[in-house]
């Protein structure tokens, strides 16, 4: 029962669907039947309940790969015939019907004040006048999987040699009405005419039936190729102890013959290929002879065994070896050459033209006369390549199909083929460029750009990169990904306005996303237009209101102006949304400070000392609160001088801050000696760095030291 979803809808959502889908794929790529060797099947209408099963007796019951049926009284003696159409061999089968000893009636129909094909028309006809039974037929237009039969309404009738009354309803709603006719005829009829007679304008031709031969299956075949992709670049380890790299452009077409020093077949080609190899050089064609010893583990050769061949053969021309990982590479370039899988034999040969691109496949033993005839029309216009590759001579209804090159570039990057798709990449634009004096401009192109970009920007190369990802958005000019990635890499080279154009475009392909906006507003934060970063910041929380980071910035900025209480009503916010963001914590806990909210303040600060421990910021903040007030809600003094120690540890080079905070936290915590020397460090440093104001300040609390009092700071008037 077919699975097939009713609406458009999305792959993620009917994915068993989907899977189904790819894994029949599969199983009919590596030669399954569609059908499953299901037999077709036939049934009789037997005017009763239940229908009989006469498929066998109908000699219909084939084991096919049946797609289409058409029926049609193809010879013309009064029954239907069956045009069959299978997926696979054999392709069409013509089953003529021999029943004899019933009557027909057909008609023709043809409309005047309605479609002229009638289709839609309806046709009645009863046998008897007093016989309520009666015979219907439509005119359909498509009757068939992928098939119409024939136009003409085919009844039969039995015995009968006449029929009471036959009506038509035309689509228009008109009605003929037609009495008496004779059966065992073919009609035609016109629309609000009478009916008159048709017989076939010369005699068929006589029929006989015949069973199919089926060609005998074989390993070998030879195949054209109709349309041409860049080849792999192959590197083939020679005997001498050179690398041949064969792929991209040459001088010359070339021949690649994968073979063995086991396999017979093999031997015997490379015979053949050195006794004609002056036939083969007059054509142009190099010839590389390629061994796959030690990849096979059911044979046990190596490199040794196929230079041993070589030698004994007395090939001159070239010879050498390729590795596993190639083998394995051109099994699945090859493979894409065919819909249905099959292993790669050795012998197999590769015909490559002089433009680096693949024109024949030979699997098994190739013939050499076929091979130079191959060589001589290599450079045949890329429009007439499929009337060669085609078995059967004929005329062409539809334009060339061609390969889709973009598609096999980005499979060969997602099978982890980089440098494969890399090379392809790179030859096929050139070939593009070359044919047409400008690049490909396609859909796909513009994602194997993209892809490109991506690839060049991993390997460092930013500057082809950059190029890359410029000429895949003016492809894909709404496309989310080349914007993306190009914002990325200019953001990281800190070209920071010449991304906002690219991010406001990404804002208009997806305003549902608050990334955009966000990312726009922080560059604005970066470029000093906080104006502007505040607008994309409201703009991005109207799409996310509990985007954290836009609201901590909002309560950045409102703090900067003196609006502190819309700072304080964003700060909470921001740790509502996130409550785990140091940040967010350490900004709450300073704007209580500024409101006079002393033991809030205290709390947040101590949470985003446990976020971040090491924030110096956060350790001066909170051991200056717990020492310059008093509130026996805050923690105690002893707190303010622990965290005030560690801060004088860590702060490299030395300062003024950390020492007068030490300086603060003693007093509080009544050690007036200690926080007179604290203060005394934080003087000199202070004077040495020529902070004067500071100076001044610290020298007013050493005043308070000495006089036993700790330093209290007053409440912040009201805003």
């Amino acid at each position: 029962m077919s699975l097939s979803p009713l609406t458009v809808v999305k792959e993620t959502e009917v994915p068993d669907y989907i899977n189904a889908i790819i894994k029949f794929g599969q199983l009919l790529r590596f030669g399954r039947s569609f059908s499953g060797h299901e037999r077709n099947c036939v049934y009789l209408n037997t005017g009763k309940q239940k229908f009989a099963n006469v498929s066998h007796v109908t000699g219909l019951a084939l084991d096919d790969d049946g797609r289409s049926i058409c029926a049609v009284d193809w010879d013309h003696d009064g029954d239907l015939d069956f045009w069959l159409a299978n997926r696979t061999a054999p392709r069409l089968r013509l089953m003529r019907n021999e029943l004899k000893g019933s009557r027909h009636l057909a008609f023709l129909l043809e409309g005047k004040t309605c479609n002229r094909n009638a289709i839609g028309a309806r046709v009645s006809v009863q046998l008897h006048d007093d016989n309520e039974r009666r015979l219907m037929r439509t005119v359909r237009a498509g009757s068939s999987f992928l098939s119409q039969s024939s136009r003409w309404l085919h009844f039969g009738v039995g015995q009968a040699d006449r029929v009471a009354k036959v009506t038509v309803q035309w689509p228009d709603g008109s009605v003929d009405v037609l009495t008496d006719l004779q059966t065992g005829v073919n009609y035609h009829l016109v629309q609000g005419q009478a009916a008159t007679t048709w017989s076939r304008p010369q005699p068929a031709t006589a029929l006989k039936p015949s069973a199919p031969v089926l060609p005998k299956a074989t390993d070998s075949a030879h195949v054209f190729l109709a349309s041409r992709m860049p080849m792999i670049h192959i590197p083939i380890n020679s005997f001498d102890g050179r690398t041949i790299l064969v792929g991209g452009p040459s001088l010359q077409p070339t021949l690649i013959n994968l073979w063995a020093s086991w396999c017979s077949p093999c031997v015997a080609e490379l015979k053949e290929f050195s006794a004609k190899q002056q036939a083969l050089e007059a054509s142009g064609l190099r010839i590389i002879a390629a061994s796959v010893d030690g990849i096979d583990p059911n044979h046990d050769t190596t490199a040794s065994d196929a230079r041993q061949m070589v030698d004994k053969l007395g090939i001159t021309f070239e010879t050498g070896m390729i590795d596993k990982d190639t083998a394995e590479r051109l099994e699945f370039y090859q493979s894409w050459q065919f819909i249905r899988n099959v292993p790669m034999p050795v012998p197999t040969s590769f015909l490559i033209d002089r433009h680096g691109q693949l024109a024949a496949v030979y699997r098994g033993p190739l013939e050499i006369d076929q091979l130079i005839k191959d060589v001589k029309v290599l450079d045949t216009r890329e429009i007439e390549l499929r009337t060669l590759a085609a078995p059967l001579p004929g005329q062409w209804l539809v334009h060339p199909l061609q390969i889709d090159v973009s598609a096999k570039i980005l499979t060969l990057q997602e099978r982890g083929l980089v440098a494969d798709a890399v090379n392809m990449f790179m030859d096929y634009t050139r070939l593009v460029v070359k044919g047409t004096g400008r690049p490909p401009d396609s859909e796909g192109y513009g994602q194997v750009l993209n892809n490109m970009g991506i690839l060049m920007r991993d390997a460092g190369q930013t500057a082809q990169a950059e190029k890359l990802f410029r000429q895949s958005i003016k492809l894909l000019p709404d496309e989310v990904q080349p914007h993306s990635h190009l914002a990325d890499l200019l953001q990281q080279a800190k070209r920071l306005p010449e991304t906002l154009p690219l991010l406001t475009k990404l804002a208009q392909l997806e305003p549902a996303q608050s990334k955009w906006e966000l990312a726009i507003a922080m560059i604005y934060e970066k470029i000093g237009q906080p104006q502007q970063a505040v607008a994309h910041h409201q703009s991005a929380l109207k799409i996310e209101p509990g985007l954290a980071a836009s609201h901590n910035f909002l309560g950045t900025y409102h703090g900067s102006i003196g609006d502190h209480k819309l700072a304080l009503q964003q700060f909470r916010l921001a740790v509502a949304h996130g409550p785990d963001v140091h940040i967010h914590q350490y900004n709450l806990g300073s704007a209580l400070v500024i409101t006079n909210q002393f033991v809030d303040a205290a709390k947040h600060l101590e949470k985003s000392l446990k976020l971040k421990p090491q924030s110096p910021r956060a350790v001066y903040q909170l051991a200056r609160l717990i020492a310059t007030h008093q509130d026996k809600d805050l923690p105690p003094a002893s707190r303010a001088v622990e965290l005030a120690e560690e801060l004088v540890k860590k702060v490299t080079p030395r300062q003024a801050m950390p020492y007068d905070v030490l300086g603060m936290a003693y007093a509080r915590d009544g050690q007036f000696e200690k926080a007179i020397q604290a203060a005394n460090q934080a003087h000199q440093l202070a004077s040495s760095a020529g902070q004067t104001r500071l100076a001044g300040e610290i020298t007013q609390r050493i005043q308070s030291y000495r006089a036993n009092k700790p330093y209290l700071e007053k409440p912040l008037p009201a805003k």
